[in-house]
């Protein structure tokens, strides 16, 4: 299996390239490069630069600048590119959420046993409304309607 160094630095003395002349004109340190041809990926630094030296150095010296870029993962990660699977995001925690049916299913059965209640009780705002009272204005007389009993 070929390093990202060594094929790095195969491409580059194919093209008959100085390590200085690829520093100046990629503008990348001449020690990082030695660096980088030597595989001594702990000196240079991490992550997007280190991808975006690769990849400069790759397409200066003519070589395949993906290839170059998987070589770079390969050898920085322990698992291969293309077997690596993501991990979902953490969930939030809804610890709070949790209670909110049970609270919604306690008021409602409150709210249900209150009207029972004072539907039932005698004395209760249900059941004081027993009659209406009405005045004829012709004959100036007054009559108790009771709603729940017929006339």
């Amino acid at each position: 299996m070929d390093t990202v160094g060594a094929y790095l630095r195969a491409h580059r003395e194919r093209a008959g390239l100085s390590i200085e002349q690829v520093s100046r004109t990629t503008r990348i340190r001449c020690g990082a490069l030695t660096a980088l041809e030597t595989d001594q990926l702990s000196q240079l630094p991490g992550g997007v630069v280190c991808r975006g030296y690769v990849r400069a150095y790759a397409s200066f010296v003519g070589a395949d600048h993906a290839k170059a870029v998987r070589l770079l993962e390969v050898q920085t990660n322990p698992t291969p590119v293309m077997g690596r699977t993501l991990e979902p995001p953490p969930a939030p925690s809804n610890r709070f959420l949790r209670p909110l049916p049970l609270l919604i299913l306690l008021l409602a059965l409150v709210a249900l046993l209150g009207t029972v209640y004072a539907l039932s009780v005698p004395g209760s705002a249900g059941s004081r409304m027993s009659s209406v009272e009405a005045t004829d204005v012709d004959s100036g007389t007054t009559r108790s309607f009771s709603p729940l009993k017929q006339p």
